[in-house]
């Protein structure tokens, strides 16, 4: 699969363009199936070059929003997707840099007027989720538009399906996804969560199979969910930086605060070399790497993160930005 750059265009012209119909050179066209990293930033560190995780999938005539972090919309439209366009979001888990852009999604839809049925997938949460993001915008159903009627609801055109990511396969058209639960939300004691889940997906359009993993640690089930896949994008953390960074941010972290987050960050998280385990293991074909931690603005290149994959896996390792497509 060869990496495309696509050439960007104004903002203010693509955002007139999410309001209409797309046209024929629309993006949602590809010729093969597509994947699109619209954001690659790990965690909740703030960057201008990196937008906060989220992916596109354009396969099979579908559209599917995998993750809606802070900045998904615009990455969208960047990419010249209406979001009318959209046929389905799937949320890997409900940590907010996975999440936070989902009421931009939906409030924009609404507010103009986009009624195509959508339908978000998401582990256990994701209702409560939703629910609280169309209660948000009650006020503004009442107001309207300085019109004598109300705004219809959203909640007409809107759908949520939690899974179990036990293995399940949902079909969203010609496209199939599988889930699993990862290691993300492992407790120190070697249980998950009891009231939250982090999965992994596999997805098939009948010509490609690409594994997400979403945010997790070392886990045998996504281990077993990618083998001989076609793309695994994963994400990659670096340490060392990653606490560099918070340590500059510095402030607002109590001792027992910063000594959970130790323990998440070092067993909840993969590092380059675990990622290279996971692709050797599973057999994958390619690597891209996402939610790169810290991916700071400063960053002089991404080398480091792709040097420690390539010391445990021989296959091709990209390291990607926002908008790069695979």
């Amino acid at each position: 699969m060869m990496k495309v750059h696509i050439r960007k265009v104004g903002l203010i012209g693509m955002c007139l363009l999410s309001l209409v119909a797309s046209p024929a050179t629309t993006a949602t066209q590809a010729p093969v199936d597509t994947w699109v990293t619209l954001g690659t930033g790990g965690g909740p560190l703030m960057r201008t070059k990196r937008a906060q995780s989220s992916n596109v999938l354009l396969a099979a005539d579908k559209v599917i929003v995998f993750d809606a972090g802070e900045g998904v919309a615009r990455a969208l439209t960047l990419q010249n997707i209406g979001l009318e366009k959209v046929d389905a979001i799937v949320l890997s888990h409900l940590h907010p840099d996975h999440m936070a852009g989902l009421s931009a999604l939906i409030s924009l839809r609404w507010q103009n007027g986009i009624v195509r049925p959508l339908t978000v997938y998401g582990p256990v949460g994701t209702s409560e989720l939703v629910s609280g993001i169309l209660a948000s915008l009650k006020p503004a159903e009442r107001t309207g538009f300085a019109t004598t009627e109300p705004m219809p609801s959203a909640a007409g055109w809107l759908k949520v399906e939690e899974l179990p990511c036990r293995g399940e396969v949902t079909g969203i058209g010609g496209v199939s996804v599988k889930a699993v639960l990862n290691s993300h939300y492992s407790l120190p004691d070697g249980k998950d969560a009891a009231d939250a889940a982090s999965c992994s997906f596999r997805v098939e359009t009948g010509r490609r199979s690409i594994v997400y993993t979403g945010d997790t640690g070392p886990s045998p089930a996504v281990t077993e969910l990618a083998r001989d896949a076609d793309l695994l994008i994963s994400e990659v953390i670096d340490l060392k930086a990653t606490f560099a960074a918070i340590e500059k941010r510095g402030g607002g972290l109590s001792p027992a605060m910063k000594e959970g987050l130790t323990f998440h960050l070092i067993h909840h998280h993969l590092v380059p070399e675990d990622v290279g385990k996971l692709a050797t293991a599973a057999g994958v074909k390619r690597v891209v790497l996402t939610h790169l931690s810290p991916g700071m603005d400063d960053e002089k290149s991404p080398v480091g993160y792709i040097d420690g994959v390539r010391r445990t896996y021989r296959g091709p390792v990209t390291a990607a930005a926002d908008g790069d497509r695979f």
